[in-house]
């Protein structure tokens, strides 16, 4: 008896649904190397922009707000990218971080790619780019990578494997619904990132003028004014102590040993803050 779900079918992929294609990697694109014959010298001063080897690691869209520079003679011959272009690192440390995919989705001049890196241009109109490389970074396309990649201390992708790989995928309509529900969930995570590190801020500003005195809580303000100490200028009402006043440190039955260089501590604990 067959456990696949009603309106999916069995493939070289695994089971998918049955509207969805399984396409070989050089049947929808070709690859393309990146910058070649290049020296030290080529990028102190450059007349044209490359896309590195982090901004491909780092980013499932390149980020072209500041791309860095290489120099390009006339009459030498570099592959160009373009929009819509897809790329991939060929060498990690780890199978799982080979190949992976970044999409470059603005119009650019004059760029090109980093040498440690290969560039896929797709030929086939009913493969979407932003979808493949969300699938590409996916955790499925991330096993897929890793189980084409060779090498035991450094490990390698080939174009070879790259264009033998298999991926399953639905009409051109769906793959474009897939990537905007993707693409809105990151912006939704980086706007709520951008807001935990605005509270982080306040929070930082609040504690110092707080637990400074700078700010009163309302019921506690009772406009006496601030004074001069040797700890700085502080409310009126506040006390200056020493923290062996308000502190005491007694052994708890011995000494902490730390596993990492075998040096042993004195556990303490807190007395009463009076």
């Amino acid at each position: 008896m067959s456990n696949i779900p009603k309106g999916y079918r069995q493939t070289d992929v695994g089971v998918i649904p049955e509207d969805w294609e399984v396409k070989r990697m050089e049947d929808i694109g070709v690859t393309y190397s990146g910058l070649s014959g290049k020296t030290k010298e080529d990028f102190d001063n450059g007349n044209a922009s490359y896309i590195d080897f982090l901004n491909i690691l780092q980013n499932a869209f390149i980020d072209t707000s500041s791309l860095p520079k290489v120099n390009i003679r006339e009459g030498e011959h570099q592959n160009r990218v373009l929009k819509g272009d897809l790329f991939f690192n060929t060498s990690s440390e780890t199978p799982e971080e080979v190949g992976m995919c970044a999409c470059l989705k603005d119009d650019v001049k004059n760029t090109y790619l980093n040498s440690f890196c290969f560039g896929f241009r797709l030929n086939d109109s009913d493969v979407l780019a932003e979808f493949l490389s969300y699938f590409v970074n996916s955790k499925y396309g991330r096993n897929l990578f890793a189980s084409s990649a060779q090498g035991s201390t450094r490990y390698n992708l080939s174009k070879s494997n790259f264009n033998n790989l298999v991926i399953g995928f639905p009409q051109k309509e769906e793959q474009s619904t897939i990537a905007q529900v993707l693409s809105d969930t990151d912006s939704l995570i980086t706007s709520l990132e951008k807001l935990i590190v605005k509270k982080k801020l306040v929070k930082k500003g609040a504690m110092q003028d707080l637990l400074t005195g700078k700010k009163r809580l309302p019921e506690f303000d009772n406009g006496q004014g601030y004074k001069q100490t040797e700890v700085g200028e502080i409310p009126e009402d506040w006390e200056v102590k020493e923290l062996g006043e308000v502190l005491s440190s007694t052994r708890l039955g011995g000494n902490y040993q730390n596993t990492d260089d075998e040096t042993y501590y004195p556990l303490i604990k807190m007395g009463n803050i009076g």
